[in-house]
């Protein structure tokens, strides 16, 4: 990586550059994405099961979520409407997101 031309420090030349953030397309933006997701999904109140770190549940009296991930796709299937409206609105609240409705075709899987 090379000094940014408005930033001229001749002396600091050879120093090296620390990112403060992830890169898309490096190679840590996919651990990166994946730490920055699971944090909020704790801090949702979903628990990581423990055969299947892509798969979270979360349960309350009102009703339960049941969310599938890979990799930036999400698919979600909740108990009632009220869940799964909430579940969106924290998800947009967040990130900026597309429901696509009801699943048809899950990592190449055919839902009937």
């Amino acid at each position: 990586m090379e000094q940014p031309p408005s930033f001229t420090a001749p002396s600091k030349g050879s120093h090296v550059w620390q990112l403060q953030c992830g890169l898309y397309g490096m190679h840590q933006s996919s651990r990166i994405w994946n730490k920055t997701m699971h944090a909020s999904f704790l801090k949702w109140g979903f628990n990581r099961t423990k055969c299947e770190w892509c798969v979270y549940s979360w349960r309350a009296a009102t009703g339960s979520t049941i969310l599938a991930v890979h990799v930036d796709d999400m698919l979600a299937t909740s108990s009632n409407d009220a869940e799964a409206t909430l579940f969106r609105s924290e998800l947009k609240s967040t990130w900026q997101i597309t429901t696509l409705g009801e699943a048809k075709l899950i990592v190449s899987i055919t839902v009937w």
